[in-house]
């Protein structure tokens, strides 16, 4: 009735269509994960179905194969949701977060998918070939996870007296995805806003994470990440870029540089210093901000982090 090999090679492709794809459209996400169902698992739901031809088979088990994207924030959730509407045949949509948000239940969108025939002659053999791909955030992921073990599968089957407390911290979960995703809004319009300012009043401004890199851009833009400055940014070196962006501005600050004016004073003080012991060891340009903020902090005698 199944053939395993079939919906491992299509587990594989898939996995391979979805990476490339959330990767050539710079989406960010936790994980992908899949699976295919068990042979126990599969005889259950066919029971429970009760089906007994392979046609009724093909008509309810369109999950045998499946998929999950695991988000950062709720507004991914619509941006990926597109993006699997560009890249398989939809046949289906199950939202399960719309519906009632603030009842008890795991919140995750369900698309029901194949893959288009027309996409390659490599796969035509498993074009016609239904599977299921989940999306949700990292919230609604633990959520999910942590309901697994807590027995109750449905609003019905939880005692009265619990009832008030699942759909309590049901809630507290959804709201924290609402919570998460309104400071990423605010952290971005910080950013765009910092960036707009004017010469004077940025120098007149708190030395922060912002602040830090509006300058730096402004005034040693090639310096901002040095010669990876041109290269796509993977996410393991923009994680390891913000955190060194983090570190420089807490040392700067214990330093007693507590504004961009402190800063802008510090570099043009010490900047021919650092000039002429940079091009001494390394060649002028070697270092990014970060090491050039390092090695003047040294210069001055400052401590300094090392990641």
């Amino acid at each position: 009735m199944v053939s395993k090999n079939k919906y491992e090679k299509l587990e594989k492709i898939v996995r391979i269509l979805i990476t490339e794809k959330l990767d050539e459209q710079k989406i960010k996400y936790s994980k992908i994960e899949s699976r295919i169902k068990s042979k126990k698992s599969l005889e259950e739901k066919i029971a429970r179905k009760n089906i007994k031809s392979p046609e009724e088979y093909l008509k309810h088990i369109d999950d045998f194969l499946g998929v999950r994207i695991v988000t950062l924030f709720m507004s991914d959730l619509e941006v990926v949701g597109n993006m699997i509407k560009k890249l398989f045949t939809v046949h289906e949509i199950e939202d399960k977060i719309e519906d009632d948000p603030l009842k008890f239940g795991y919140f995750s969108i369900h698309y029901v998918v194949s893959i288009e025939e027309e996409k390659s002659k490599i796969l035509k053999d498993i074009s016609k070939m239904k599977f299921e791909i989940q999306v949700r955030t990292i919230t609604m992921d633990s959520w999910a996870n942590i309901s697994r073990y807590l027995n109750y599968k449905n609003e019905e089957s939880i005692p009265t007296s619990l009832q008030k407390s699942f759909n309590a911290i049901s809630a507290l979960f959804y709201l924290s995805d609402k919570t998460f995703e309104d400071i990423y809004d605010s952290m971005n319009a910080s950013k765009n806003s910092t960036m707009k300012l004017k010469k004077e009043d940025l120098l007149d401004s708190k030395l922060n994470y912002d602040t830090y890199i509006a300058y730096m851009m402004k005034y040693y833009k090639l310096r901002y990440v040095g010669d990876l400055e041109f290269k796509p940014l993977d996410s393991e070196f923009e994680y390891d870029l913000a955190t060194s962006f983090s570190v420089i501005v807490s040392d700067l600050i214990n330093a007693g540089y507590n504004t961009v004016r402190d800063l802008n004073d510090l570099l043009l003080k010490y900047m021919d210093q650092f000039l002429e012991e940079e091009e001494k060891t390394h060649g002028i340009g070697f270092f990014t901000s970060v090491g050039m903020v390092r090695g003047i902090l040294n210069i001055v005698g400052a401590h300094v982090s090392f990641l």
